[in-house]
């Protein structure tokens, strides 16, 4: 055995009676072999989920290159202020000074060598910054673009168009924070999304006509994965892989559609 007994234990209490009334004990017939197989399966799915996560980052970089660049420029107009929105946080600063010490931070960290030349000449152009931009700050970058062009543009690659554009920004950062929890290995099973839900429309849920029970569901934020990797890929296969698996075993697809508020 190489797991912890915490990380184990995140799922055994779906099999006990009532644990957050500190009735530990097991249901009838449990056993281990169940609880392990939960655990064996989700980090199965984990890893197909980061395999389509990693599809959409690097799509989304290319595009947000691609449209964000003045054609002959220099490339730089990510670091600019008036780049972005005056969109403010709870704290009542200006979101965009919060986003450009993060670009400056992952940019700055960087020890890939072609960011390291250009660093060092004083311009670090976006299609070399953005090798080193992390998923959450190039989600954050969309979503407070001050040009709507450009935020359209980009939106379109991923099949959001007409009254889907607005969902772009919700949704990339609903992902972004979901691929943060499959990268350190966290439970996906019977999880309830909190914060950063996405906003479901029916074109990510062909066939289901209640799919906005999903809005604070694993399987909500998987769905609206499985559409990006759809426009990118040009294909349903991700989405049928991630299907296939997740159905192996019913009490686990039901984890991902209907999470346990225990």
């Amino acid at each position: 055995m190489t797991q912890g007994y915490f990380r184990l234990s995140g799922y055994w209490r779906y099999f006990q009676i009532e644990p957050t009334q500190g009735r530990n004990t097991f249901h009838h017939g449990t056993d281990f072999a169940d609880v392990y197989s939960m655990y064996l399966l989700d980090a199965e799915l984990r890893n197909l989920l980061l395999e389509g996560l990693a599809e959409v980052e690097i799509a989304l970089r290319a595009s947000l290159t691609a449209n964000l660049c003045v054609p002959g420029g220099f490339g730089t107009e990510y670091q600019e202020t008036s780049t972005y929105g005056p969109a403010v946080g709870d704290d009542g600063k200006p979101l965009r000074e919060g986003l450009l010490a993060s670009v400056k931070d992952d940019v700055d960290r960087s020890k890939e060598r072609h960011v390291r030349h250009h660093r060092n000449t004083g311009t670090v152009p976006l299609w070399v910054a953005t090798e080193a931009l992390s998923f959450g700050t190039v989600s954050r970058m969309y979503g407070l673009l001050a040009d709507e062009k450009v935020m359209t543009s980009v939106a379109k690659r991923f099949g959001y168009v007409d009254g889907l554009t607005n969902s772009m920004r919700s949704n990339l950062r609903s992902v972004a924070v979901f691929r943060n929890v499959c990268a350190h290995h966290g439970r996906v099973w019977n999880r309830v999304i909190h914060t950063d839900k996405p906003r479901l429309f029916g074109g990510a849920f062909p066939g289901e006509s209640n799919f906005r029970a999903y809005h604070d569901t694993p399987w909500g934020v998987i769905s609206v994965l499985g559409h990006l990797v759809r426009n990118v890929r040009g294909d349903d296969s991700f989405m049928k892989a991630v299907t296939s698996l997740a159905q192996q075993d019913s009490e686990y697809f039901t984890g991902l559609k209907s999470p346990s508020r225990i």
